[in-house]
């Protein structure tokens, strides 16, 4: 699966647009960031491959705190999957 955060592939052309995917992760109090990266990156890559994708552009990112007596930090990925040859 390619992920990138521009909307083009060198050497790929775009056969078909797929839709919106995303992934969500948490961490706080004895997890890490990178954990939680890896964990959205999987569900929006999982997705992607249900909806028959081969590739993920437009690719980002967003960070929020989830206020409260346990502060949390969530962590969002998003992109647009399509097919590429």
């Amino acid at each position: 699966m390619i992920i990138t955060t521009t909307t083009e592939i060198a050497g790929k052309k775009v056969e078909k647009t797929l839709g919106l995917v995303y992934g969500f992760g948490g961490w706080g109090f004895g997890s890490s960031e990178y954990e939680a990266l890896k964990g959205a990156l999987a569900a929006m890559t999982k997705q992607a491959e249900e909806m028959g994708a081969n590739a993920i552009i437009g690719a980002g990112l967003l960070c929020s705190m989830v206020a409260g007596e346990d502060a949390e930090k969530l962590i969002t990925v998003y992109g647009t999957a399509v097919v590429v040859e």
